[in-house]
């Protein structure tokens, strides 16, 4: 995951890496820190509290994730950074994944391609974005991967964050389409998601 941020093909001074887990782990503390990022270890199991930690210590003006499972593609943050410059109404960005296995391998998981959507959506009004709720339900609101937030929206909301335990991408996807702004999906697939046998 660290890597695939690293490898980014937008430059390097546009984005900050900021990594929030609750183990130990030397070689991607040392990785990160070697690259600039911040490093930030809690004693918390709940998924809220690390996300809201990240962005009270972001200064950038755009916020995305990355679960340690999955992977950037390369064009990724180039991509996002696109998006939010040309579209100031913008404030919550989805796009769609590809599937991975435990050791990298592309494959064809039918629930992802189910909950991917394939065709470009934008939707700033009320009206708009209860149509689009309607059509495709929590899609355009499924994995932490997949999504990018202007901050200007999101720092209002981080006292509520720090509470959710987990599910942190549909209540982002929530808030989203309760404030104002525009939403948006694209069918790329900028990211990996890695599923596990368990």
């Amino acid at each position: 995951a660290v890597k695939s941020v690293i490898s980014q093909t937008l430059d390097k001074r546009l984005y900050e890496i900021i990594v929030l887990k609750n183990f130990k782990d030397p070689e991607v503390d040392r990785l990160v820190e070697q690259n600039g990022g911040k490093m930030n270890e809690l004693n918390v199991a709940s998924l809220g509290a690390m996300i809201a930690r990240g962005i009270v210590q972001s200064k950038g003006e755009v916020i995305t994730f990355l679960e340690d499972d999955d992977v950037y593609v390369p064009n990724r943050l180039k991509r996002i950074y696109e998006v939010f410059s040309n579209d100031e109404e913008v404030i919550y960005f989805h796009h769609n994944v590809s599937t991975i296995d435990q050791n990298g391998k592309p494959i064809v998981d039918q629930l992802v391609e189910r909950t991917n959507v394939n065709e470009f959506v934008r939707a700033e009004s009320s009206d708009d974005k209860k149509a689009v709720f309607i059509k495709y339900g929590w899609f355009l609101g499924l994995r932490n991967s997949s999504i990018a937030i202007r901050k200007d929206f999101i720092k209002r909301f981080v006292d509520v964050i720090r509470l959710f335990p987990d599910i942190i991408d549909v209540h982002l996807y929530l808030l989203a389409l309760s404030s104002k702004g525009a939403i948006m999906h694209s069918p790329e697939r900028l990211a990996l998601h890695r599923l596990s046998s368990i």
